[in-house]
Formats: structure tokens, C-alpha cells, sequence
């Protein structure tokens, strides 16, 4: 393998695929780039098994054609500190003997040694090189299943991710990405707060599967352009002209949150507050977090009232208990605390200026619906009870 490419746009791209490296992986290769001339281009991968990367079209000059899996951050390293407009690639191979798994017979194969690097007078051997038939097989694309604009799917990614909990094993660790019914939606919980956010699509072929929260979030800088998206039961492909992202997904039956939603959405009380006006009080909340605890929303109103909605922010768990046990007792005007974490992470992705909220009583969940976007937010209410005096 021996071609030449542009420094500045072979490090660029490199910087992308490190998103897919696994620097503490056991693995060898997992710290590696797949790198490939042929036919006037270089193709890059990276993959830690959970996601994939894969660019096909950096223009090279490709004397030679042939591929070879190298070290990832001695690469990087050495391209970020020389200077000069065009790198050489020369790939080094020396013939070993190898066995044939199949027929049992002796023959000789090139194994790679080295790979010379050279950029105007700068030079250096990396010596981390595997042959290319040792890096993990790359998914390919299945069928598109639906178009969307990136910035949108960023948003999308953005809006429900927060709700997921931390536990990878279960469906709670993981987002619900679906593709029907003219919709792609996405949805994620941990069963103490809900995120959907629907958008209208032309969709090609129908699909559900379940991706892991944190893989969908770290995919997010590698997303530009138009972004097709094809499912299939083994991954989720997300294909930027000549960039493809694949995320493993989860083996997993995602939980029937319809009812919640429905639930929710049913709640006798509507109420518009400004975004700017929550998100404002909610990270002043936030800010003045304490030992003892979180902070916490309170919303007291009257019954069938929009216009007597009270908000206060209420520091500490232990705060929160005193406020409820000297309460009046007043029985017809309904109080919930909220978490101001989950509402920080909520209302922090809302994209339009007035949210409209759903209120129930005091100890059913909060509806919140960023207005116009298809965003809608359940958030269940902190169960504490009035003590005894």
C-alpha cells in the first residue's frame, strides 16, 4: 500500500472516526484506524463494537493499492504536529509463513511491518500495524427507512436521551427509534421521566428497534447534511453522503409507554408558561443545589384555573418534606414537586417559546409539550406525604 493524501483533510477525518475508538478497549484493534487506498480514494473506519465509522471519499494518489489497520493516536499525534500540505503513506510488509486453517498446508503471506509516514522533511515508522483481515467486520446499510435533516435528528437525539436511565442490560438504558405511520419517533425512559419527540417523515420501510442512549449520543457530532436511516435488527445505520454511522442495537422489547403518554395527555388542566420564564427559573434552581439534597419545582394552583399556576423553587429533599408537612391542608389546591434535574434536561432541549403543561392533582404525573415541535415530556411527581405531628 502507497499513496499520498492531503494532511488537512485525512486529519479531519481521523478526529471523526476517534468518536468510534476505544482508547482502554483489551483489544489491540479497537485503538486502531482501518486505513485503505484504492481506486484514487482512502476509506477510514473505527468501531469499539458499539459504534461504527466509516468514510469512503478522501481523495488520494494511490500508487499502490492495499489496506492496513494502524495505531489511532500516534496517527493523530504526528499529524497534528508537522507541517505541509501532502502526506505519504508507505506501507512496509515482510512474508511470513502461515498454515491454512482449512487445508492444514504451509504458504507465505505478506504481513504488514511498518508504516512509513512522510510530510514535506518530516518522517516517522509507526510501528502499531495489523493486517486489515484482522479488523471486525463493518455492518453494511440495510434498506433506507426514512430522510431527515441532521439538525433535526441532533434535536431529536438531544430531546429524549436525558430521560433514559444508566442501566445498559435493560430497555431503560436504551431509546426506542421507530419509523411508521408517516412518523420517525423517538422515545426514552426510566420510568420516572418520559421523552418522545415525534416528526412527520416519508417513511420507506417500517421499523423498531432499540439503540443504546449513550451511543446515540455520542454519534451526534457525526451527523451533517441529510441523514438517511436504515434499521434492521442487529443495528441502526445513519448514512451522510459518504460517511456511514452504524449503532448496535439492544436485544430488547422496548416498554408500551403509550398508555403513559395517553394518560398524561388527558390531564384536565392546560397551562402555557414562556420557555424562557422555566428555563430561567429551573437553572436558577439548579445552581443553588445543596449538601442535602436537589432542588425541586413546586406548582400549586387552583382546580380548573390556568391562571392561578404558582411556581417556587424549593432547595433539599429535606426542605421539600417541611414545606408539605405545614401545609394548611387545603385539599382543593393541588400541589406537585418536580425534579429540577429532569426539568433542567427537559426544558433545555425545547425548541419553541411557549411550552404548554397538563396538570392532574398532587400526586399524578406533569405533561409537558413544546408546542408545535412534537417534543412532548412526562415527568411523575416526587412521592413524599405529610408526617404525623
Amino acid at each position: 500500500m502507497k499513496g499520498e493524501i492531503l494532511r488537512e483533510p485525512l486529519l479531519e477525518v481521523l478526529k471523526e472516526a476517534g468518536h468510534a475508538v476505544d482508547e482502554d478497549a483489551t483489544l489491540p484493534v479497537l485503538h486502531c484506524v482501518y486505513l485503505e487506498l484504492a481506486e484514487g480514494r482512502c476509506r477510514v473506519m473505527a468501531t469499539d463494537f458499539e459504534i461504527g465509522y466509516r468514510r469512503e471519499g478522501i481523495l488520494a494518489h494511490v500508487e499502490e493499492s492495499g489496506a492496513v489497520v494502524v495505531g489511532y493516536n500516534r496517527l493523530v499525534d504526528w499529524l497534528e504536529a508537522v507541517s505541509g500540505d501532502k502526506v505519504i503513506l508507505d506501507l512496509q510488509e515482510e512474508t511470513t509463513q502461515v498454515v491454512d486453517a482449512v487445508t492444514g498446508e504451509e504458504r507465505d503471506e505478506a504481513m504488514p511491518k511498518e508504516l512509513k509516514l512522510r510530510c514535506g522533511r518530516n518522517r516517522a515508522t509507526l510501528k502499531e500495524v495489523f493486517a486489515s483481515d484482522e479488523w471486525p467486520v463493518f455492518p453494511e446499510a440495510a434498506s433506507v427507512s426514512v430522510v431527515v435533516d441532521a439538525e433535526d435528528l441532533v434535536a431529536m437525539i438531544a430531546g429524549v436521551a436525558w430521560a433514559a436511565g444508566g442501566d445498559v442490560t435493560t430497555a431503560v438504558g436504551g431509546v426506542s427509534l421507530e419509523t411508521s405511520d408517516g412518523m420517525l419517533r423517538l422515545v426514552a425512559t426510566d420510568k420516572c421521566a418520559l421523552s418522545l419527540w415525534e416528526r412527520p417523515v416519508e417513511v420507506h420501510v417500517e421499523g423498531k428497534v432499540v439503540v443504546p442512549a449513550e451511543s446515540l449520543t455520542r454519534i451526534k457530532p457525526l451527523l451533517s447534511g441529510t441523514v438517511q436511516i436504515c434499521l434492521d435488527e442487529n443495528a441502526a445505520a445513519f448514512v451522510c453522503d459518504d460517511t456511514t454511522v452504524v449503532v448496535q442495537t439492544m436485544d430488547l422489547e422496548y416498554y408500551a409507554y403509550e398508555g403513559v403518554v395517553e394518560s398524561a395527555r388527558a390531564n384536565p388542566l392546560v397551562w402555557q408558561v414562556e420557555t424562557s420564564v422555566l428555563r430561567s427559573l429551573v437553572r436558577a434552581g439548579g445552581a443553588f443545589a445543596r449538601a442535602d439534597g436537589h432542588p425541586y419545582l413546586s406548582l400549586k394552583w387552583q382546580p380548573g384555573d390556568p391562571s392561578s399556576v404558582e411556581m417556587e423553587i424549593v432547595h433539599g429533599r429535606g426542605d421539600l418534606q417541611g414545606a408539605i408537612d405545614g401545609m394548611d391542608g387545603d385539599v382543593g389546591k393541588p400541589e406537585v414537586h418536580l425534579g429540577i434535574g429532569y426539568l433542567i434536561s427537559a426544558v433545555g432541549t425545547m425548541r419553541s417559546e411557549v411550552i404548554g403543561v397538563r396538570l392532574a392533582d398532587g400526586s399524578g404525573s406533569v405533561y409537558l409539550s413544546d408546542v408545535g415541535q412534537g417534543h412532548e415530556v412526562v415527568i411523575m411527581p416526587v412521592q413524599l406525604t405529610r408526617r404525623a405531628t
